[in-house]
């Protein structure tokens, strides 16, 4: 439905919820395509909605945890960093 109507940022979080799921039930060997789901997610909602967005805060902390779970640790920090401070 998103694809109808041109929801781009709708169709990237279907994107990463497909990603995750998937994750789940067939191991490791998916943690790539969830990893460039995040980040796809949240490279969108910062283009789409800032860098100041209760929605893009979220997609990059989910994104830093992908990272840090793919032993991508330097990354997920530096990412963490740049999120801004009003996210608690």
């Amino acid at each position: 439905m998103c694809k109808a109507i041109g929801h781009t940022d709708g169709i990237a979080a279907a994107k990463s919820n497909i990603a995750r799921a998937r994750s789940k039930y067939e191991s490791d060997r998916n943690n790539h395509e969830l990893l460039k789901a995040s980040r796809e997610l949240y490279q969108l909602r910062v283009a789409e909605l800032g860098e100041e967005s209760g929605y893009t805060i979220c997609a990059g902390k989910n994104y830093a945890l992908r990272l840090q779970k793919a032993n991508r640790r330097e990354e997920a920090r530096e990412l963490l960093m740049k999120l801004p401070a009003t996210w608690s």
